[in-house]
């Protein structure tokens, strides 16, 4: 059973600001605000790809950042199936050979969040025989915690003791 990750109400709030706010100057503030391993999971987790890989780069490079949510960032990228720099989505495929880069030399120190790639589904022989080889190591579960970053969860705590 997953652990309900629970923000505080200023937490909160700036996970909503770095993800929704329309201002992007207010947006990119309330980004470098985070600094909380959970506000960055939750943020990772509830990222748009629309947005393409900009907003994600705060994340990858906090040293707040879980191997966890790196090594989930990693794998929602697709970036790591492609064995050159594309043309096209080429800022998601950088980010994903950053987080392999610094996953791989240790820059990720905090396991808190439990992220299995396999749980995502797919078909692995397929995956693992891509041109470019996934580096073993990224194909492993974090140790740690899995955790319920539901809107429902995240705002548990920011509704306070009434349920408000």
């Amino acid at each position: 059973m997953a652990r309900r990750l629970v923000l505080g109400p200023e937490q909160l709030a700036r996970v909503e600001a770095a993800l929704y706010e329309e201002d992007e100057g207010a947006r990119g503030a309330a980004l470098a605000g985070l600094q909380a391993p959970e506000e960055l999971h939750a943020y990772a987790s509830h990222y748009n790809w629309d947005d393409g890989a900009r907003g994600l780069r705060h994340v990858i490079e906090s040293s707040a950042c879980d191997r966890g949510t790196a090594l989930m960032i990693y794998w929602l990228t697709d970036g790591i199936f492609a064995d050159e720099r594309p043309d096209c989505g080429g800022d998601v495929w950088d980010l994903a050979m950053r987080i392999e880069s610094l996953f791989l030399s240790g820059f990720y120190t905090r396991c808190e969040f439990r992220f299995d790639p396999r749980d995502m589904g797919g078909d692995w022989r397929f995956i693992l025989q891509k041109p470019r080889a996934v580096p073993d190591e990224m194909t492993r579960a974090t140790p740690g915690e899995v955790v319920d970053v539901s809107w429902d969860a995240l705002r548990d705590e920011a509704r306070g003791p009434s349920g408000e």
